[in-house]
């Protein structure tokens, strides 16, 4: 087990404190602790909703799409075992915002969802006979538009979401191209892509910051007890006060405070705060990385490898 820089701290509130509604954990001593003993740190635990399952759906349509299967990409959506598309939607509405603590209004996660569901009902409907319903087609186009302008509105929380909305329309114009054989058709297909790409780029970088955001900067006190030790000094008494100093940040709702005694407390207690809050960061970071980035990162790059024909 990797040691970390300090040993045996004394923890003062085992279980943690309450102050203000804010759980409070707080550290005094002169030494510091084990690796293993940083337990208050770990991401708490996340929603049910996180199934790699819905990872995997948006990487398969993502692969279908850059191999140009069009609506026969969207298999996994609607093929032999249909899945429940409007709660695939708010899976994916929810997931980030459980991750990252923030959410979207249920009223337009409702609405967003039933938008996708409305798009892929159209697809399901026209695969199951092409030749009499090409309407159908025209009519998903439109609506698939319609989606992601909502979903947009909810950036970057729906970027999952979005992202997996634009699939479903780059599905659709692959669709509408192939019937058509036209060039232009096909180009839209790439132009749309290219469209898109930016939106989720920026939109992973924008919750990369906000998931940041969940561990608090170091906040340092100072003080000066001047009822503190007594000692014997000659034949009389002399009252010694105690310098004192805090630094304290937060995860989510959970505040951990250091504090150390004497002349060199400040620059002690914000060393190991720091050393600790980078342990938290990194724990917060891996977190989002596993649940989110992994998947989302890997469809996109299909997306990316559609847009990039079209330059």
């Amino acid at each position: 087990m990797r040691r970390s820089l300090w040993r045996s701290l004394r923890r003062s509130s085992p279980s943690g404190k309450s102050r203000g509604g804010t759980k409070l954990n707080v550290y005094e001593g002169l030494a510091l602790i084990e690796q293993a003993e940083l337990q208050d740190f770990a991401p708490p635990p996340l929603s049910p909703r996180f199934d790699p399952v819905t990872s995997a759906i948006l990487v398969d349509v993502a692969i279908g799409i850059a191999q140009g299967l069009a609506v026969a990409a969207l298999k996994s959506l609607f093929g032999g075992k249909p899945i429940d598309v409007r709660a695939l939607l708010v899976d994916l509405l929810t997931n980030i915002g459980t991750l990252v603590r923030a959410s979207i209004a249920e009223n337009e996660v409702v609405l967003a969802s039933a938008r996708i569901d409305a798009v892929v009902t159209l697809l399901q409907q026209y695969n199951n006979s092409p030749e009499t319903s090409r309407f159908r087609l025209e009519q998903a186009v439109i609506a698939s538009n319609e989606a992601l302008s909502t979903l947009s509105r909810f950036m970057p929380l729906s970027a999952e979401a979005y992202l997996m909305g634009s699939m479903i329309s780059i599905a659709t114009l692959q669709e509408f191209a192939k019937l058509t054989g036209a060039p232009g058709d096909r180009l839209s297909v790439q132009q749309f892509a290219q469209r898109c790409v930016p939106v989720m780029e920026q939109g992973i970088v924008a919750l990369v910051a906000q998931n940041d955001k969940r561990v608090s900067a170091i906040q340092v006190r100072e003080g000066f007890d001047g009822a503190g030790h007594f000692a014997p000094s000659g034949g009389g008494g002399h009252d010694h006060g105690v310098i004192w100093a805090t630094a304290s940040f937060t995860v989510d709702d959970v505040k951990t405070e250091i504090r150390r005694v004497g002349p060199n407390s400040k620059a002690q207690a914000l060393s190991e705060a720091t050393a600790i809050r980078e342990q938290a960061l990194a724990s917060v970071r891996a977190a989002f990385a596993q649940y989110l980035q992994a998947g989302f990162n890997q469809a996109l790059d299909k997306v990316r490898s559609i847009a990039v024909l079209a330059s």
